[in-house]
């Protein structure tokens, strides 16, 4: 076989694997979000056992490694908002389902700068958001692999995860949060990122 032939084959193989693992995450991620609900989880809680934690750095921290939620926990600064000053804004995660689980076709690095965890004092864990997924190295990969370039919507990296699944980004996620930001934070590095993100979404 000549080496064009060979070269060939090799792009058909990394377009199919791409291909399949695209079917694959959407496929999995549509029965997910179909069943997911978060005002009806919300409903069916006390609003007093009901806290939210928000954990934030700097949104453009240099680190040695990419930063998972374990690790962020670990060096950030937390708001506690507790049921009571939390359901003035209840709505606003109420508008959270499963329509906005639009799949990443291609997964990233966690690369987390913000998360916050809405929990039970009964029930544990109700939901959590992690942002923001890495740079996607995937879409240079099959680049470098096929000498073809797709849209550039294709291989997205604005995307969050949602109850540990990576779904492109979307202004809802930041809303239910924003108003628990102290005034002073407002002109801080991880701010000016979450209002710039919620205009991308």
């Amino acid at each position: 076989m000549d080496a064009n032939k060979c070269m060939k084959y090799v792009k058909i193989l990394a377009a199919s694997i791409m291909l399949v693992i695209s079917v694959v995450m959407i496929v999995n991620i549509h029965f997910k979000k179909a069943s997911f609900n978060l005002s009806r989880i919300i409903d069916s809680e006390e609003m007093d056992d009901l806290i939210l934690t928000i954990y934030y750095t700097d949104a453009f921290l240099l680190t040695s490694v990419p930063l998972n939620v374990d690790y962020l926990i670990s060096i950030a600064d937390k708001i506690i908002v507790d049921g009571c000053d939390l359901k003035e804004y209840i709505d606003l995660f109420k508008q959270i389902n499963g329509s906005h689980y639009q799949p990443a076709v291609l997964k990233t690095d966690m690369d987390i700068r913000v998360y916050y965890v809405l929990e039970s004092k009964k029930n544990g864990k109700l939901f959590d958001v992690a942002m923001w997924g890495s740079y996607n190295w995937l879409s240079e990969l099959f680049d470098a692999a096929t000498g073809y370039r797709f849209d550039v919507s294709i291989f997205n990296n604005d995307t969050v995860y949602v109850n540990g699944i990576e779904v492109r980004d979307n202004a809802v996620f930041y809303r239910a949060i924003l108003p628990f930001f102290p005034e002073d934070e407002i002109e801080a590095e991880i701010m000016k990122k979450i209002l710039q993100q919620m205009g991308n979404g």
